[in-house]
């Protein structure tokens, strides 16, 4: 007897695993707020040089005399026929100044200046604010949100092969408590180095928290119930988008925001305590006690009455031998598939995430786009759910990705010819978060599927890598809409964005179809996939059956996708 055989006799999704799916996707809305609060707690305010030898210097004008203050120290520049204050200098100090009507100087030299008032009518403060993080900083919070990915990199290597090594569980208790002191250290940061090492290791300790939950969480159900478990944590991770936004609305104070996000993290630790140990690593690691223990608690818990003869015929330890994932790159037609992939999901977390590090970017509102985006992706999910069986995966995701980026594209005529119509951009831009969303969930699905079970677990590893590094670049094109000296420099983020998805979307048409077809165990079936009559779903759970625990486990790989 199989696992997933056990699991269709106690419950593949019965109450005591829908119980431990939500308790597992709970602290990922945690994480998904810990991976993008930079928007909001490192936002740029606007800003200029404080006035020297005034104590009382403040960005909003108190009276004139203030004005006239600003108007001698302060240099301008007319953009658009508006004059425009600048943010990084100021007029250098000499005796022999004439001034003009305005009582602004003429022809003075200028030179950076080290101090600055900030715009407190969004925020009260943030990081950035309090470290003086612009003008020749300003990339600081880029770089900021770049080390959280690189966390996210790391923690994936470290945490996930140790979760292979000592157990799932014991990877999410360490999870939990490098993230209650990661996100609570970060209020106490003193300068940025210290806070782009704590950010770092905040993106370990999401990385362990995202991958473990959701592996234990897909685990634990049967074979019919992969997908909707899956897709059921990417619900989770949008929830926290949408909180934050929420939450960065009432609490404009960076540090009563990082707390209000971070102080919730503690009661995890009581989640940890009723979360079991995964079943099929008890099971690949022989530990028939415990095992048993826990499959009892299922079947308990689904209110099951098990036999003590149900475990004798339960088989321990198979194996399947694996190859070297380099194999792939002998056959030109698997080679060409597996670029296509690797770029795929770098253009999809690229985009997907920086989509939502540029919506505080495109006017209006920022608490309302930023919740917008996140909101955008729950019907993305729903969708996924209702037609990825029906209509295909090929279909789904190509067409997500490319009406994704004409949305990011499109979004362009609004920012140049409709200003005033901020609406306009923003809903262009969150039906192309709808798609991509759409489209984050579907690669994982096409990747699992396409691989042969003989390289699939690398192979997938391989693709999140790339997917990581998407995210690590999202935040620097996001931020060419402040850095660049262009007055089209608002455009950059979603011209790179939507072409992006465009060309990926494109190439993924090379891909083939998996819907309906026998997940390839070796390179030889890959290379000669055939449509089969009987769903995939029924097809996946035979491969799983003949192939043992090993193939179980390298599909379950497949669901790391947002990590």
């Amino acid at each position: 007897m199989k696992l997933d055989d056990l699991l269709t006799t106690i419950g593949e999704f019965g109450p005591y695993q829908k119980k431990i799916n939500v308790l597992v996707c709970i602290p990922a809305i945690s994480a998904a707020i810990q991976v993008i609060i930079v928007v909001f707690i490192m936002a740029i305010p606007n800003h200029r040089c404080r006035i020297p030898n005034l104590s009382n210097d403040t960005y909003d004008i108190q009276n004139d005399f203030h004005q006239s203050l600003i108007n001698r120290t302060i240099p301008f520049t007319v953009k658009d026929g508006v004059d425009v204050i600048d943010k990084c200098r100021i007029y250098s100090p000499s005796q022999n100044i004439s001034y003009d009507e305005y009582n602004r100087p003429i022809n003075a030299s200028s030179m950076k200046c080290q101090s600055w008032v900030y715009d407190k009518s969004v925020f009260e403060s943030t990081l950035v604010t309090e470290m003086d993080l612009v003008c020749d900083k300003q990339f600081a919070s880029t770089h900021a949100q770049m080390s959280v990915m690189g966390g996210f990199l790391a923690g994936a290597f470290i945490l996930g092969s140790l979760s292979d090594i000592i157990g799932r569980r014991k990877i999410l208790l360490i999870s939990y408590l490098l993230n209650i002191c990661t996100s609570i250290g970060t209020t106490w940061v003193p300068e940025f180095i210290s806070l782009t090492v704590i950010r770092f290791a905040q993106g370990i300790a999401c990385a362990g928290i995202i991958t473990t939950a959701f592996v234990i969480g897909i685990e634990i159900v049967g074979p019919t119930y992969r997908k909707i478990t899956g897709i059921l944590f990417e619900f989770f991770f949008a929830f926290g988008f949408v909180l934050l936004a929420g939450l960065a609305y009432l609490i404009r104070d960076w540090e009563y925001l990082e707390l209000a996000v971070s102080l919730p993290s503690i009661t995890y630790i009581i989640i940890w305590l009723y979360i079991p140990e995964s079943p099929r690593w008890l099971q690949s690691q022989g530990e028939r006690e415990r095992f048993e223990d826990v499959m009892r608690k299922i079947a308990e818990g689904n209110g099951v009455e098990v036999s003590p003869k149900l475990f004798d015929s339960l088989e321990f330890r198979e194996n399947v031998k694996s190859v070297p994932l380099w194999i792939i790159f002998t056959s030109k037609k698997l080679t060409i598939q597996s670029l296509i992939i690797f770029l795929n999901w770098f253009v999809v977390s690229m985009v997907y995430y920086g989509l939502s590090l540029n919506s505080v970017n495109l006017g209006g509102n920022i608490f309302l786009n930023f919740f917008f985006i996140g909101l955008a992706e729950f019907p993305a999910y729903f969708l996924c759910i209702l037609i990825i069986d029906k209509v295909g995966r090929k279909p789904v995701y190509c067409t997500s990705m490319i009406l994704g980026g004409i949305s990011c594209v499109s979004s362009l005529v609004t920012m140049m010819y409709l200003k005033e119509y901020v609406g306009f951009t923003i809903a262009l831009t969150t039906f192309g978060k709808f798609n991509l969303a759409a489209s984050f969930a579907v690669i994982y699905v096409i990747s699992g599927e396409l691989f042969p079970t003989v390289i699939r677990n690398g192979a997938v590893g391989t693709s999140s890598c790339f997917a990581r590094i998407g995210g690590m670049v999202a935040p620097y094109v996001a931020e060419a809409s402040n850095v660049l000296a262009s007055p089209y420099n608002q455009l950059v983020p979603s011209l790179c964005f939507g072409i992006s998805a465009i060309i990926a979307g494109c190439f993924a048409l090379i891909l083939p179809e998996t819907l309906n077809r026998h997940l390839p165990d070796d390179i030889a079936e890959a290379e000669n996939q055939e449509s089969e009559g009987s769903s995939i779903l029924d097809k996946r759970t035979l491969s799983l059956s003949e192939q043992g625990n090993h193939v179980q486990y390298t599909e379950l790989k497949t669901f790391d996708n947002k990590v």
